[in-house]
């Protein structure tokens, strides 16, 4: 048994699932040695999530500056935006992603529009946008939406502006830097990231409109068995990984009731636990209408 922290059910017990023993490329860059280095992916006894235990010393300034960095990435951020951006259908993540959010909104507005509020204007919030990818395909298949980015690395940004496609905030997400109720909050592939993600989605929440979702999607914790250990999922920079069970359990403790949650492959092959949630007061609104 290994002694952890879980923030989802507060177990201080879990089972090491996999092992790694080199440091990743961010590590590398932070000059983090391979010496003696050994980092443990942990599952709860508890709930289940997958904690990455690990005492190390704090990277996340990369997340300013090199997390976009040519020299690691191989690439810089509009290199890899129009790399994806030309991807066929068949091989786009994000081609996928955007097809099954705008499914689901069609589904789930048309099926309540009697309840939805007079306040809905259509804006979606996507916190950590990075490449921007998801939220320009987002607004090139729904023009009638209005869009806003939420992205803390200058070199993003300075990209995400380039774009033309919707307004860019150049800062880490807090509600304080949210002007407007949004009807659609995104957050791909972020939560992973953020060491107290019940307390990041609470505040996310904060900024939904009356008739608002928020849409989250992490990597799912069979990455561990699936995957070989130097796979990106696996690296030091993320912090849990989630099953569908857990993200519903994520959803409950940030006060949110999950609506959908679904478990899939991706065309990268990464796999993938996605889900939509609301407020309770809007949940109570639809049971009963």
């Amino acid at each position: 048994m290994k002694a952890i922290k879980c923030p989802l059910c507060e177990s201080t017990q879990g089972e090491t699932v996999l092992i790694i023993s080199e440091p990743d490329r961010f590590e590398r860059a932070a000059g983090i040695s391979a010496e003696n280095y050994e980092r443990q992916w942990v599952e709860c006894t508890g709930c289940g999530l997958l904690i990455d235990e690990y005492e190390r010393e704090d990277i996340s300034y990369l997340y300013n500056n090199e997390y976009y960095c040519a020299e690691i990435e191989k690439e810089s951020v509009s290199e890899r935006f129009y790399r994806i951006l030309s991807l066929r259908p068949e091989k786009s993540d994000n081609y996928y992603r955007v097809k099954r959010i705008m499914n689901y909104l069609s589904y789930f507005y048309s099926t309540h529009k009697k309840i939805i509020s007079d306040k809905f204007n259509k804006r979606i919030l996507d916190i950590g946008s990075g490449t921007g990818i998801f939220l320009y395909r987002f607004i090139e298949n729904a023009p009638d939406w209005k869009g806003s980015a939420i992205e803390p690395n200058h070199q993003a940004c300075e990209h995400l502006r380039s774009l033309e496609k919707f307004k860019v905030i150049e800062d880490y997400f807090s509600k304080s830097v949210v002007e407007d109720p949004q009807d659609l909050i995104s957050l791909n592939k972020v939560l992973e990231h953020i060491r107290e993600p019940v307390d990041f989605l609470k505040e996310a929440r904060c900024c939904l409109s009356n008739s608002g979702l928020i849409y989250v999607e992490v990597p799912d914790k069979t990455t561990a068995i699936y995957r070989e250990p130097s796979d990106n999922i696996l690296g030091s920079l993320h912090f849990y990984l989630f099953d569908p069970a857990t993200l519903a359990l994520l959803f409950e403790k940030s006060d949110l009731i999950p609506l959908s949650i679904q478990r899939y492959v991706e065309p990268s092959k990464k796999i993938t636990v996605c889900g939509f949630g609301v407020t309770e007061e809007f949940f109570g609104r639809i049971c009963k209408n």
